[in-house]
């Protein structure tokens, strides 16, 4: 406590207010004076404590200047709701003594240490500037009549509200986000009285569950003010070797006026009607993976235009690239922009030690002189493009006449192992590639939604374009609002749903046949002759008889020329009209799809007359069936087993 001010241990007390009553012939002397000026001084200093807080109103800023601390004029209030008046500019020497009306804190020196050093020397670490209020005594005069009988020469006339400025060690309490904020966005949990009438239990029930009650809760606390020094801290100063270094924001507490959090709110007003214009604002769509969207072959010859070849229809079927064109680079495009730094696309040189590091690859089908990779350089064209420069100077190249012949493949790392030094393509974000490679589908050759995945696509260079055939991609359980409840990976496993079914999506790589023969038929409602379509919904020998039917009814319905939908019908012994399947027993099901010649019925047929390549498969380059050659009937076993 300031030795003027008599007053600071008494405001940290509540106490009630005093003022005069005034009558006629009233002996007026200090104390009726003094009580006076406390009434409303006080009374002031409390509601600026308990309504403003503690901090800077205006101005009070903080700079260095030739190697002092300097501070503009300003007003604070502080801990105990003193107006805290800077009415000029002023500056001190960092952590040093100074014997005027305000005492300067100075740190002591641990002992063992040299002496503290003088006033013209600052002394190394960290600081916290701080504002201080104090009164100082002025304008002394004579004392003509003294109350105690002794005569004092003279004595102060004047007490100023003046300020004081200190440094002490370390930092003061760090300004962070409240603990109470995350709780203000909890529902409300308070327990209702029970005594309550009841025509009043919704609207306490509504009170109870509102913000107002938990910003009760929160705020229910005590009238004294906080413990410990009352003064405002301004500044963080770091003092070394001599110089100084400032940070203001990190400790200073600041009061915003009426009017600054008017233009907040309406500042925040803007940018909601900016952002939701009327209507709850959609979630943040999560990046796009990184996929490939196309690759094309070409020739380039300094100082001549360059020239196309060839380019990648599907990265499923060989890709046929006429050797009379030369080709000398390959350009991969892909969806986004790629990453940089560890994941930056990298490739192969002539004499790489180690090969299989990088997640660019070309790689021949048949090694020549011993070599098991092309020699090449990538170069990044554009953020999302990158063209394989083939080395001329390799077994694998003809020289000016471009590509040798044979068969060779294009790898992209999805799948990175950073333990052994193989990181992967990735997006600007750092999400891996998206590589598995697919039927061209909404203009891209790469991706089953979810980062990872290597892509591989082999090219033929001088070799005989290969025939188109017809295999299975996807195939997807659908709920009743076209939601996917399950999807097939591996046909040899049953795959178990435990929700009620309303549809069966089925996807190929290539088109179907629009029209007889050869386009995808399916047994509606009690058809005889089920076996004579070539797309069928069987029930195991077990469900058949317990159910008196061998296979599923359905509609057909096409969704373009590479997809369509079996929609399963309603009102039959295993689906009620509502669509709910038979609850608590185990439901065993074949997808069929007939690939191989029979009497009973047509082959599944592609646009140009193939038979589905159909031979069930593991999920793999993106299909789920196929040997490579025509024919061949496909099936995938599911279990519907729906919870009482």
């Amino acid at each position: 406590m300031d030795r003027h001010d008599n007053a600071e241990a008494l405001l940290r007390l509540l106490r009630e207010p005093r003022r005069n009553k005034y009558f006629y012939g009233k002996r007026l002397d200090v104390q009726h004076f003094q009580m006076e000026q406390d009434y409303g001084k006080l009374k002031q200093w409390l509601l600026n404590r308990l309504t403003l807080g503690k901090g800077v109103l205006c101005g009070l800023d903080v700079s260095l200047s030739d190697g002092r601390v300097c501070v503009e004029p300003g007003v604070a209030i502080d801990g105990l709701g003193r107006e805290i008046i800077v009415p000029l500019r002023y500056c001190l020497e960092p952590v040093v003594i100074d014997a005027g009306c305000c005492e300067l804190h100075h740190p002591q020196p641990a002992p063992g240490n040299a002496p503290a050093p003088g006033p013209a020397r600052a002394v190394d670490g960290l600081f916290t500037l701080w504002l201080c209020y104090r009164e100082c005594l002025t304008d002394h005069q004579p004392v003509l009549v003294s109350a105690c009988g002794t005569r004092d020469e003279c004595a102060a006339g004047t007490i100023v509200e003046t300020f004081c400025l200190k440094f002490a060690d370390g930092m003061a309490p760090p300004l962070e986000d409240p603990d109470w904020c995350a709780r203000l966005w909890g529902a409300g949990d308070a327990p209702l009285p029970t005594d309550l009438p009841a025509e009043v239990q919704a609207a306490a029930r509504a009170a109870m569950d509102s913000k107002r009650h938990l910003l009760c809760e929160l705020f229910d606390e005590h009238c004294d003010p906080a413990e410990g020094d009352p003064c405002v801290p301004l500044a963080l100063v770091q003092v070394k070797d001599g110089q100084l270094a400032l940070e203001e924001c990190l400790v200073r507490p600041c009061i915003y006026s009426n009017q600054r959090l008017l233009d907040l709110i309406l500042c925040l007003a803007a940018k909601i009607d900016e952002c939701c214009g009327g209507h709850p604002p959609p979630p943040p769509p999560p990046p796009a993976p990184l996929q490939v969207r196309s690759i094309d072959f070409i020739r380039r010859v300094v100082g001549a235009p360059e020239t196309g070849v060839a380019g990648m229809q599907t990265p499923l079927q060989d890709t046929v690239v006429a050797i009379d064109g030369k080709t000398n680079a390959i350009r991969i495009r892909f969806t986004r922009a790629l990453a940089a730094g560890g994941h930056a696309p990298t490739t192969h040189p002539l004499g790489d030690p180690d090969f299989t590091l990088h997640n660019v690859q070309v790689l021949p089908g048949t090694p020549l002189e011993e070599l098991p990779y092309v020699p090449g350089a990538v170069v990044l064209e554009q953020p999302d493009t990158i063209r394989f420069d083939l080395f001329e100077r390799s077994p694998y190249s003809r020289g000016a006449d471009g590509w040798q012949k044979g068969r060779y493949r294009i790898f992209l790392r999805g799948d990175e192992d950073l333990a052994q030094q193989r990181p992967s393509l990735a997006g600007p974000e750092g999400k891996p590639l998206d590589g598995e490679p697919v039927a061209p589908a909404g203009g891209v050759i790469s991706g089953d939604g979810i980062a990872g995945g290597d892509f591989s696509a082999f090219f033929v260079i001088g070799g005989e374009q290969p025939r188109s055939l017809l295999h299975v991609r996807t195939i997807e359980f659908l709920g009743f609002k076209n939601e996917v409840l399950g999807t097939v990976t591996r046909p040899d496993e049953p795959l178990e749903l435990h929700e009620h079914i309303a549809a069966i999506r089925i996807g190929f790589d290539n088109a179907f046949a629009a029209a007889d023969p050869g386009q995808p038929t399916v047994a509606g409602v009690q058809d005889p002759g089920f076996e004579k379509h070539n797309v069928q919904l069987r029930l195991s020998p077990e469900a058949a008889d317990r159910f008196g039917t061998r296979y599923i009814a359905s509609k057909l319905a096409t969704e373009d020329a590479t997809t369509f939908r079996l929609d399963l019908e309603r009102g039959t012994r295993l689906i009620n009209q509502d669509g709910r399947w038979r609850t608590r027993v185990r439901i065993d099901c074949t997808i069929f799809l007939r690939g191989n010649a029979a009497d009973a019925g047509a082959q599944l047929l592609d646009a140009n007359g193939v038979a589905l390549d159909g031979e069930p498969k593991t999920l793999t380059a993106g299909l789920l069936s196929g040997d490579d050659a025509a024919g061949g009937d496909f099936a995938a076993m599911f279990s519907v087993l729906i919870p009482g």
